[in-house]
């Protein structure tokens, strides 16, 4: 009948407008972060914080052949962090999608203040390279892989980023808090297995 098929799709509207309420309900208990440049990794109900990393500058030379000249020689800048994997780990369910909170007080365009970035990953280190140049090629400015995410107002001076993240190595780096000339460089990373 008409009002059976009604009834059972209003139930079924009220069902997911409630799993709709619980999510965000969870989500929102959570406080926002206490410090600026503070970051959440939210964990199911709980989460954990993302600790300070801290990045060097490297330049490291190789030559593009066997041919021993200085004009050949391949000279490649890069910030490295420490240690092969983050020290927090995550590993999310298939198609799952990660949550962070992430702190940053007065800030007008959190997309364009807010870096994500994906890490080569080395045996030793983590890397992200900035340039290479050559005496014959010039200097190329290197563009480091930085991953899209969701961003939304997450209590009075935080944002709840939400995105996707294959296997890998990952740091948030936040623009406004690297000084300009700085040769150390904060990151808070996470590595997903």
């Amino acid at each position: 009948s008409q009002w059976g098929k009604f009834k059972t799709a209003t139930q079924m509207v009220m069902i997911c407008l409630m799993a709709i309420f619980c999510q965000m309900s969870v989500a929102q208990t959570i406080q926002e972060p206490g410090k600026n440049g503070e970051i959440y990794v939210i964990t199911g109900d709980s989460f954990e914080t993302l600790p300070k990393e801290t990045g060097s500058f490297k330049t490291s030379a190789g030559l593009t052949s066997l041919i021993p000249s200085a004009a050949l020689k391949v000279v490649k800048s890069y910030i490295k962090i420490g240690g092969a994997h983050a020290k927090v780990r995550y590993n999310p369910a298939a198609g799952e999608p990660i949550k962070f909170i992430v702190r940053v007080d007065d800030v007008e365009n959190p997309e364009e203040y807010i870096n994500l970035i994906k890490l080569d990953e080395k045996k030793k280190e983590r890397r992200i390279l900035m340039a290479k140049s050559s005496l014959l090629g010039g200097t190329e400015s290197a563009t480091w892989e930085t991953v899209p995410f969701e961003c939304e107002k997450y209590g009075e001076y935080s944002y709840l980023i939400t995105t996707q993240l294959e296997a890998g190595e990952y740091a948030f780096m936040l623009s406004e808090l690297q000084e300009e000339g700085n040769i150390n460089m904060q990151f808070r990373c996470i590595g997903i297995d």
